[in-house]
């Protein structure tokens, strides 16, 4: 049996009246014991169920380390009258500039799963792993939300507790405040070995493969085969994790083949990492030639702009002897062959991109007068050698920006970070920059705005100058300039341009309906059709984002945070927007959240930085939140109800004689609610009206969520059965309206009926007019 607690009050109290006609039953006629059955239902309806007016969020949060290659599995404590669990997930890509990783921002988080029906779940990071996957070095965080939609109520979410660090300067003032989260409560998948390698014509009876280590690894499997594809690849030993190497010995007649091994990784719970890359290797066969004793390059340390040139010394035998040349770089260690069969001692590599180191290796061959052939080791020349072979292109810095200059509007500022240098410190290239303009994106940029600067360096790592700006002239490329180099000038780096200023009159809607969502964008020059315009399964409507044009800009990105100074993320598709105005039907946007919004302007080449400031808007135009179908509404205002309700005492008084009366509680936050209990004819009537009635703030502010004024009402006969009646009016984060005179008692108990339901947005106009709400919505069992 449902009891009505949320509205017009007590029927507890009404019973009490509706059950007998007379002062006989204030004068104690009527059994009171709760601890006897009584067939008229007394006992049941005297009795309060237990009420849910909050849920617990979950102690406990447990996430997998390095358990599976592909999923990471989360479970948390169970939350009683829980109904289901939202689980979020953040991902940290990379550690911060000191080593130390960072706690994702509360906006960093998405939606992983909205109703999870149980404590645990598994994340499919990867379906199909692969050890070049750059997902093995990120970390993964979670925070899980008890729910009970069907009551209304959800918990605040879980998030394991960190350390806050705090940094200050020589007067003990703290200049910045940070969470570290090394060590922390996140998640990661069991890596795949890496940098395999296996050795190369070392040895005549044994092939050393080793590795680098995978954290959680209890062991290693070794497979090999003869394919350079890996398909023939069976498993040929394993070692302890203690181990990152292994020897395989070689028969007489597997001397001088060559091997392709790769490596899984195994944990405690017997799980295997993806495998590894292939590493080919080879045992050294008698009578083999030597490799070169040098390889060098020439023109190699950033000289030419399109060549790197390999050398090395002649291996001299009565055999005919050929060479054939390896490449491995900075980005893949594993070994590239570039030409096989070269009869002369140097070779130009024309395949070497912009911005990479590359290692060289040589192996020679010897084919005697029989046709045999044998082959060499590979030549001592990689990164760890006394002498290592590499080389690099002289190439345009990798990241170039405009931004504004402080010598004012006639100048701009360029920035770009230093382009790739030798790795030895002491014999750094004295490199200069050129800054080169064009009339068009597409031009050839042959006028040079500033001539082999040098630059000056910022706290960013970053150069920058500042270059005056020109009548037309709106693109700029960086060149790297080495003056002893064969060629002078590298290739053009990527064209910028200055970015367009922001946009004004950024307004993100509150609560409006589809009527004036579609007066705002129509006033945009565009349509908004019904079906974009509906619920999340939270049922909150989308919020519409509009701004005025810039002129200069060609298009805009829209970025969206729950803060107005932190956290923004992009939330339009990859392509920019061309309209003034965006959709923003955010899927797991929540009830009672408010989210701010920033515009960017992108100038012809999708560059922008400049933007609205939610921060500093005073007038929190920027800061938006969707309206609600009216069942959702109603639950969000039943909060309010049962909230003022839990503090009356008159209706919780153990015997029923002191429920009668009158009795005025008040808000947490502002205003009364009033309390009137009396026999009205053969039955009881009992007032509950509320004024200026708020108990909760919206998150994150200091203005209530739901101001409430008006009554509820309920009025009962002898046989416990009538109505309510009344009408509360509610302003504040959602103005709006509910009418109780469709609400049945029977037998005591809400039996029936509906509430009317009249939602508005902040200017009055009306979003759901007389929406019917059963009258079980935001109180069921």
């Amino acid at each position: 049996m449902k009891l009505i607690q949320k509205t017009a009050g007590l029927v507890m109290a009404v019973c009490l009246f509706a059950l007998s006609s007379c002062a006989d039953f204030f004068q104690g006629k009527v059994d009171m014991n709760p601890e006897r059955d009584s067939s008229s239902g007394l006992f049941e309806l005297l009795t309060k169920p237990e009420e849910i007016t909050a849920l617990e969020a979950p102690s406990e949060l447990h996430i997998s380390q390095g358990l599976y290659a592909g999923t990471i599995t989360v479970s948390w404590s169970e939350v009683k009258y829980a109904t289901s669990y939202q689980l979020e997930r953040a991902v940290v890509e990379k550690p911060s500039a000191d080593g130390t990783w960072k706690l994702p921002d509360e906006t960093d988080f998405s939606v992983l799963s909205s109703f999870v029906y149980g404590t645990s779940y598994s994340d499919t990071v990867l379906s199909q792993p692969d050890y070049l996957s750059p997902e093995y070095s990120w970390r993964y965080y979670y925070r899980v939300t008890a729910q009970n939609l069907i009551k209304g109520y959800d918990s605040s979410p879980f998030y394991p507790d960190y350390e806050v660090h705090k940094e200050t300067d020589a007067d003990g003032n703290v200049t910045n405040e940070y969470v570290n989260a090394d060590p922390a409560v996140y998640g990661c998948l069991f890596g795949a070995p890496v940098q395999v390698e296996a050795d190369k014509g070392k040895s005549t009876d044994v092939i050393s493969v080793k590795w680098q280590p995978v954290a959680g690894a209890a062991k290693y499997q070794i497979y090999r085969g003869e394919k350079d594809t890996g398909t023939d690849s069976v498993f040929i030993d394993s070692v302890f994790a203690n181990e990152t190497s292994y020897e395989n010995k070689m028969l007489a007649s597997e001397q001088g083949v060559e091997f392709y091994y790769k490596i899984y990784a195994e944990n405690a719970n017997a799980n295997l990492s993806a495998a590894s890359s292939l590493a080919m290797g080879y045992s050294l066969e008698e009578g083999a030639p030597t490799a070169p004793d040098t390889v060098s390059v020439d023109n190699g340390l950033g000289t030419s702009k399109s060549v790197i040139k390999i050398t090395w010394s002649e291996v001299v035998s009565a055999d005919t002897i050929t060479y054939s040349l390896y490449r491995t770089s900075s980005a893949d260690s594993s070994y590239k062959l570039l030409k096989k069969d070269l009869e002369d001692t140097e070779f130009e590599d024309t395949t070497a991109g912009n911005g990479l180191y590359y290692y060289y290796f040589v192996r020679t061959s010897a084919t005697d007068a029989d046709g045999n052939t044998l082959n060499s080791a590979f030549s001592d020349s990689g990164k760890d050698s006394e002498n290592p072979a590499y080389g690099f292109l002289l190439s345009p810095p990798s990241s170039v920006e405009v931004s504004d200059s402080e010598k004012g509007e006639g100048f701009v500022k360029i920035r770009w970070k230093p382009a790739i240098n030798v790795l030895d410190e002491k014999n750094q290239i004295d490199y200069s920059y050129n800054i080169c303009s064009d009339s068009s994106v597409d031009g050839y940029f042959g006028t040079i705005a500033v001539s082999e600067t040098k630059g000056e360096l910022d706290s960013d790592g970053y150069l920058f100058c500042d270059v005056e700006r020109k009548a037309g002239i709106d693109y700029f490329a960086v060149t790297t300039v080495n003056a002893a180099g064969v060629d002078k000038e590298s290739k053009k780096s990527t064209v910028v341009a200055p970015v367009p200023p922001a946009p004004t009159d950024v307004y993100a809607t509150k609560t409006v309906g589809l009527t004036e969502a579609r007066k705002r964008v129509e006033a945009k020059g565009g349509t908004l059709s019904e079906a974009v315009w509906q619920a999340n399964k939270l049922e909150v409507y989308p919020v519409l984002v509009t701004w005025s044009a810039v002129e200069s800009a060609a298009g805009y990105d829209v970025y969206r945070s729950a803060k107005p100074d932190s956290g923004f993320r992009k939330v339009n598709e990859a392509a920019p927007l061309t309209d003034c105005y965006y959709v923003d039907a955010y899927n797991a946007a929540k009830s009672g959240t408010l989210y701010y919004y920033k515009v960017i302007s992108l100038n012809t080449l999708g560059q922008g930085t400049k933007s609205n400031n939610p921060a500093d808007d005073a007038a929190h135009n920027a800061r938006g939140y969707g309206a609600l179908t009216a069942a959702q509404w109603f639950r969000e205002y039943d909060k309010n109800i049962t909230s003022s309700q839990a503090k009356l005492t008159l209706m919780h008084k153990p015997n029923n004689l002191d429920k009668v009366g009158s009795e005025t509680i008040k808000g947490d936050i502002s205003g009364t609610l009033g309390y009137t209990a009396a026999v009205q004819g053969l039955g009881a009537r009992i007032t509950m009206p509320y004024t200026n009635y708020a108990d909760f703030y919206i998150s994150g502010t200091k203005e209530p969520m739901f101001v409430l004024n008006g009554n509820t009402n309920t009025t009962s006969n002898m046989s416990a059965n009538g109505k309510m009646d009344g009408t509360v009016v509610c302003t504040g984060m959602y103005p709006g309206s509910v009418i109780y005179d469709h609400v049945e008692v029977k037998g005591g108990a809400a039996g029936g009926g509906y509430y009317l339901v009249t939602t508005k947005d902040l200017a009055d106009n009306v979003v759901i007019s007389d929406g019917s709400v059963n009258w079980i919505v935001g109180d069921e069992q």
